[in-house]
């Protein structure tokens, strides 16, 4: 279970401005880039395409992580 530190150093750690790969994404929520991915497939999470990979921005990350909370 992540604690409220825990929570407070990634949200910490994350720039709103810059884009993440969906491993990162995933490891900033605890869970695997693949399940990110079926997300980002289902329109659940909003992500962009760079080339042929998913990026997705570092605002939407911190309200996934608000969301969770």
């Amino acid at each position: 279970m992540t604690t409220t530190v825990e929570k407070t150093t990634t949200t910490r750690a994350i720039d709103r401005d810059r884009y993440y790969s969906l491993a990162q994404v995933g490891a900033f929520i605890g869970r695997s880039r693949y399940t990110i991915h079926r997300r980002v497939g289902a329109g659940v999470i909003p992500a962009s395409k760079a080339g042929r990979a998913f990026i997705v921005k570092g605002s939407d990350v911190l309200e996934i992580i608000a969301q969770r909370a």
